[in-house]
């Protein structure tokens, strides 16, 4: 079974999940309903990204929609951060790389566009 369903499983009756750490004897404890909502949102975010990518392909307000989209998305990420940043189990590294992924998007799109 995947490891965050059996994480929602294990939790079942619990105000708190267990998340598994970076080696196999650390975990961090969250609170369970706000990973269950950020799984949901997660979940939505992915199924309207696939369906604005479908519309934009062929819509020329196509990249302003994706555009907007990309805002609303670098806006939940920045409360997201700014909720976990300080927590020991953030992975700063990996966010770290990501940011840095994107910054290489942010620049080659700003490049095709000038």
């Amino acid at each position: 079974m995947e490891p965050l369903v059996e994480v929602l499983i294990d939790s079942y009756d619990t105000g708190t999940a267990s998340l598994p750490g970076e080696s196999d004897h650390e975990t961090a404890e969250v609170d369970r309903k706000e990973l269950v909502k950020q799984i949901a949102e997660a979940i939505d975010e992915t199924a309207e990204n696939v369906n604005a990518d479908q519309r934009a392909r062929n819509d020329f307000d196509g990249p302003a929609k994706l555009a907007r989209s990309a805002i609303k998305n670098i806006d939940r990420c920045l409360e997201s951060y700014r909720t976990v940043k300080d927590d020991s189990s953030f992975k700063a590294d990996e966010f770290s790389a990501l940011m840095e992924k994107l910054e290489e998007a942010y620049e080659a799109l700003t490049r095709e566009t000038s």
